[in-house]
C-alpha cells in the first residue's frame, strides 16, 4: 500500500468501517479504542513483541484518523500545530515549565 495522507488514513479506516457493518460517526468509541490499542501495545512493548508493537501503534495511528475524522478535524493541521506548541515549550529533565 501507498503512503496516505493522515486524512485518507480517517477516510481508508471509515471505509473499511462501513464494509464490515461497524458503527460509524460514534467519537466515544474511536476515543475508548485508543485506550484499548494503547494497553495492547504496552503489553506488545513489555513481551519484547516488536512486531505486535508495530500492529499496535498502527491500531492507534487509524483509531486517531478516524476520530479526527468523526470530528471533523484537521489531523495534519493539528499535528505541524502541536510539533510548533511544543517546539516552544521549555522543559527541564523531560518536566513541561510552561
Amino acid at each position: 500500500m501507498k503512503e496516505m495522507k493522515l486524512r485518507n488514513v480517517g477516510m481508508a479506516a471509515f471505509t473499511n468501517k462501513k464494509l464490515k457493518g461497524f458503527k460509524l460517526n460514534d467519537l466515544e468509541y474511536e476515543l475508548s479504542r485508543i485506550g484499548d490499542e494503547h494497553k495492547e501495545a504496552m503489553q506488545a512493548y513489555y513481551s519484547k513483541d516488536f512486531e505486535g508493537l508495530s500492529q499496535e501503534l498502527a491500531d492507534i495511528v487509524i483509531f486517531a484518523c478516524s476520530a479526527a475524522k468523526v470530528a471533523n478535524i484537521d489531523l495534519n493541521k493539528s499535528i505541524i500545530n502541536k510539533l510548533k506548541i511544543n517546539k516552544e515549550r521549555k522543559y527541564v529533565d523531560g518536566i513541561k515549565l510552561t
